[in-house]
């Protein structure tokens, strides 16, 4: 964790920890603790991450949070990979509607309705 966070910070594209911090959304000495701390929560590496444009995977991985072999594994089929991607861009509203059709036709499938 402490091997990311310097690596993130020798890149300069972040300036100091109390910036980085910041730009994250958290209080000034986040980054500072991590450091001491050795360690984060998963919020707080996805924020760090995206305030210094780092890609998550490589974080949780050098975090160990991920193994690498953890990567690359799916139990979802590539037709429902496709419908979660599209699911995903969807407005909150409409997300609800989708769920609750999505629930009816379950329940029409397995004869319940």
């Amino acid at each position: 964790m402490i091997a990311w966070v310097q690596s993130v910070l020798d890149k300069g594209q972040v300036g100091s920890q109390r910036s980085w911090s910041l730009a994250a959304g958290f209080g000034p000495n986040t980054v500072q603790n991590v450091i001491l701390r050795g360690g984060a929560t998963v919020e707080t590496i996805i924020g760090l991450c995206d305030a210094a444009g780092e890609d998550r995977k490589e974080a949780f991985i050098a975090c160990g949070y991920l193994r690498e072999s953890d990567l690359g594994r799916s139990v979802l089929k590539e037709s429902e990979r496709n419908l979660l991607t599209h699911v995903r861009h969807l407005k909150p509203k409409t997300l609800e509607s989708l769920t609750e059709i999505a629930q009816a036709l379950r329940l029409r499938d397995e004869g319940r309705a």
